[in-house]
């Protein structure tokens, strides 16, 4: 989606028109879609836009303010899976098991809810908890992997406030919110042969 995106930005230049966000993510969600079958659009949304954003697939984004900077601790739990096949994986499941993924989506849907108001009022151990909720959700989808549930509980035990599988899930990257410092998370990471760096999301006031 990145790449995507970047490659978007840099047609339009070249073609001398401005690269609007709109035309951006429409080119960025064409060039993912062939490579992922049907993707929700959140990850070219968000590496087209600053900050964070509140995403619906098929409506306006909408961005986040935030009262508090969040310090990201993410780890390498594996290599990445293809997101085409667990999308698919996900959708068979659902054609064997539909209430149980239909419950299941549900309760994430519900989970990102609370998570909106965690990001709006700082509640930063309340949306760690809300991670751990949600990783236990996508455990049960069958997204999850050794390696991630390995990533996400050294991350818990070195003072995490919450971990979660990232992207598609299947392998890839561990996200870890830090109690301030991320060099714990990180060490423990370090030390158990884990890649991993750190990032901060700064608080701000939305700009739209």
């Amino acid at each position: 989606a990145a790449l995507g995106v970047a490659i978007a930005r840099a047609a339009l230049t070249a073609l001398g028109r401005a690269p609007h966000r709109e035309q951006v993510s429409s080119a960025a969600a064409a060039w993912e879609g062939v490579y992922h079958g049907n993707p929700s659009g959140i990850d070219a949304a968000a590496a087209a836009h600053d900050g964070c954003l509140w995403f619906q697939k098929g409506a306006a984004l909408e961005p986040l303010a935030l009262s508090r900077d969040l310090v990201l601790a993410i780890g390498i739990a594996g290599p990445p899976a293809s997101t085409k096949l667990m999308v698919d994986g996900v959708a068979r499941l659902r054609e064997r098991r539909p209430a149980i993924v239909d419950k299941a989506l549900e309760g994430v849907h519900a989970l990102v809810k609370n998570a909106r108001l965690c990001l709006e009022s700082g509640d930063l151990p309340g949306l760690g908890s809300l991670m751990n909720y949600n990783q236990m959700l996508l455990s049960g989808l069958f997204v999850s992997t050794e390696g991630i549930e390995r990533c996400c509980a050294l991350a818990r035990e070195a003072g995490a406030l919450g971990a979660k599988l990232t992207g598609a899930g299947g392998g890839g990257a561990v996200l870890a919110l830090c109690d301030g410092d991320s060099e714990p998370i990180l060490g423990a990471w370090r030390a158990a042969g884990i890649d991993c760096f750190s990032s901060t999301v700064r608080a701000s006031r939305v700009t739209r």
